[in-house]
């Protein structure tokens, strides 16, 4: 569940840089796939003390043994915060599931307005 404190996390990823940061868990989901070989997926978003949101998508086969795959965005400008946000929903590839979590767990509108 869900903490009010904040926790270090190292994630090493598949490709790109091992990510290590002190960050307090502000949303996640997890969901199996289907098929032959089903998948457990995990999304999670992070704040940072200061400010930045980390943004983890992990997958790990769900009935075997295997290799967890690990993908991390890291947010710091938040100078546009819309632009943060859709920059997080980017890295989940809009996901239905994606788009469920920020919208019940923190009442985030994915709406953007044009002129």
């Amino acid at each position: 569940m869900m903490e009010d404190q904040y926790e270090e996390q190292t994630i090493q990823q598949q490709r790109g840089p091992t990510i290590r940061f002190t960050g307090k868990l502000l949303a996640e989901t997890e969901f199996e796939t289907r098929g032959r070989d089903p998948m457990r997926v995990t999304f999670e978003i992070w704040e940072t003390p200061g400010g930045a949101l980390v943004a983890v998508s992990q997958t790990e086969p769900a009935e075997r043994e295997g290799h967890v795959s690990a993908n991390v965005l890291v947010v710091e400008d938040r100078s546009d915060e819309q632009a943060a946000r859709f920059a997080v929903m980017d890295h989940f590839d809009w996901h239905d599931r994606a788009r469920s979590m920020v919208g019940k767990q923190l009442k985030w509108k994915l709406v953007r307005e044009v002129a």
